[in-house]
């Protein structure tokens, strides 16, 4: 937790250091944040929303809800609905249990992004400190259901009213020894399988 807290939060608990960033090679959309969140994105549970009223936070959720990112136009508290979408793989690769985070926030998450994590080549990324883009080429991102993601679990925990859509994904290298296709089509025979997909 943080010792040192700017005057403004010193009531409150929360973990006083930069947040990581990492994400999808392949995105639509890149955001770059300047400052390192410690006292802001670590607080409020998101990037961008330290800094109050009209400040960097506003102007950016107002940005991505102009745009279709965002389904609204600011955010500044965790229970001010502000909808999530809780991708299975990168939950895992952030050490976050995305069953555990589903079951409390299902009502903020209205999809699904399911991908999956090779445990030995994640366990080799934490420990070497390697980065995120080396680590798809290492191929820590595997076809659902061949990794370490509890897919039984988040089974379970959707069958108790989940009834939103979800995307199958996998972040991968171009050298990978599988075409995208047997992938997407291995992780949906996968879901089929447990009763996730039809």
């Amino acid at each position: 937790m943080a010792r040192v807290r700017k005057r403004a939060f010193r009531d409150e608990v929360y973990w006083g250091k930069p947040v990581p960033g990492y994400g999808d090679p392949a995105a639509r959309l890149l955001l770059v944040g300047l400052a390192p969140a410690a006292h802001g994105a670590n607080r409020t549970g998101r990037v961008f929303t330290g800094d109050g009223v009209g400040g960097s936070g506003d102007f950016l959720m107002s940005a991505l809800h102009r745009t279709g990112f965002a389904n609204i136009p600011t955010s500044q508290r965790a229970d001010d609905g502000l909808q999530l979408c809780i991708d299975t793989g990168h939950f895992i690769y952030a050490g976050v249990e995305p069953v555990q985070f589903l079951a409390g926030h299902r009502d903020r998450t209205p999809y699904l992004h399911f991908k999956d994590i090779n445990p030995v080549v994640h366990q080799k990324v934490v420990s070497d400190g390697i980065g995120f883009f080396d680590a798809i080429s290492l191929g820590v991102f595997v076809p659902v259901g061949q990794g370490m993601v509890d897919f039984g679990a988040l089974a379970a925990e959707l069958a108790n009213g989940f009834d939103g859509p979800g995307t199958i994904e996998q972040d991968r290298d171009f050298r990978a020894t599988t075409t995208a296709l047997e992938d997407a089509k291995a992780s949906l025979d996968f879901l089929r399988g447990i009763g996730i997909a039809n």
